[in-house]
């Protein structure tokens, strides 16, 4: 009797799960439905009246609904409405015109630093991420004169991420970034051990560096190199196209040479066939003299 109702306790907790799984899923899609009809009212809101259907009417109110909890959050110094909270309370973003300064103040190594994610960042993380910018920093709802070209950076670094090849590309970077950190820590412990033996530094300080890879530093050592390897490849890739760049010029150059020369014998042929008439008139008017004896010819006589 007690295995019967464990068994049913059981069947209920399973239900249980699974109709919680499937609420989040329906609130995943609807989370996105909105998000896809607040950009699109942002992107029609110069066109012409058009009819909204009571659906639309419907999913207006529950946008509406959010600014009102909170979710949705006006911020009065940057005139932008702050999303930093839209739906999830994830990577907290800072304001408007600080992310637009952010975006629009240097260049990016890669397309997770526009979106402020680690390289080994999901697919579902990098939308979810690009979908709270969006809305944080959208020119259409915010005033800052450097909104326009905020956005255009953000959505090109999305349009890359959203290729499975760069994502690829990225996560074996970090793959390679953990394996370079976890070598120099590995070597950093082996080295203080050595110092510990010693007498020149505590088992205490042994100890924070061991319990340090538990902790958020090694994730953050593991970016920094990411960056590093990246900025690295970016260089290689400026200097591979500089080089790249020079010889094709030398080569438009050379071709060019080769053009120029080949132009000026073409003119000096023509010339020379052009004045042959002349010069074959000339040396018969010539024989013709010799022969009449209008003109001697004298013979070498050598010195004397």
């Amino acid at each position: 009797m007690g295995s019967k109702e464990d068994d049913n306790s059981e069947g209920i907790h399973l239900e249980g799960i699974n109709l919680t799984s499937s609420k989040d899923t329906q609130l995943e899609t609807d989370s996105d439905e909105l998000f896809s009809l607040f950009i699109k009212e942002i992107d029609e809101e110069n066109k012409p009246y058009q009819k909204v259907n009571r659906n639309g009417f419907k999913k207006i109110d529950e946008i509406s609904r959010y600014i009102q909890n909170g979710e949705f959050q006006v911020n009065s110094d940057s005139n932008c409405l702050d999303t930093s909270r839209v739906l999830t309370n994830t990577d907290t973003l800072e304001s408007a015109d600080e992310e637009i300064l952010r975006l629009t103040s240097r260049v990016f190594v890669n397309s997770f630093e526009i979106l402020k994610l680690p390289v080994n960042s999901s697919y579902e993380a990098i939308r979810r991420q690009y979908r709270k910018l969006s809305l944080l920093i959208h020119p259409d709802k915010c005033s800052h004169k450097s909104a326009r070209e905020a956005f255009d950076i953000l959505n090109r670094g999305y349009e890359e991420l959203q290729k499975s090849e760069n994502r690829l590309k990225y996560k074996q970077v970090w793959k390679q970034a953990e394996e370079i950190v976890l070598k120099e820590r590995k070597k950093r412990m082996k080295l203080m051990r050595k110092k510990q033996r010693k007498g020149l530094i505590s088992k205490e300080e042994i100890e924070m560096e061991e319990q340090s890879k538990s902790t958020n530093e090694l994730q953050k050592e593991i970016i920094d190199m990411c960056e590093k390897i990246l900025k690295e490849y970016e260089e290689k890739r400026e200097y591979s196209e500089r080089c790249k760049a020079a010889n094709e010029q030398f080569e438009r150059q050379r071709l060019e040479e080769i053009h120029n020369e080949e132009k000026r014998r073409c003119i000096q042929r023509k010339l020379w066939s052009a004045s042959m008439d002349e010069r074959v008139g000339n040396w018969r008017e010539y024989k013709r003299a010799v022969e009449k004896g209008t003109i001697k010819l004298d013979t070498f006589r050598g010195v004397k």
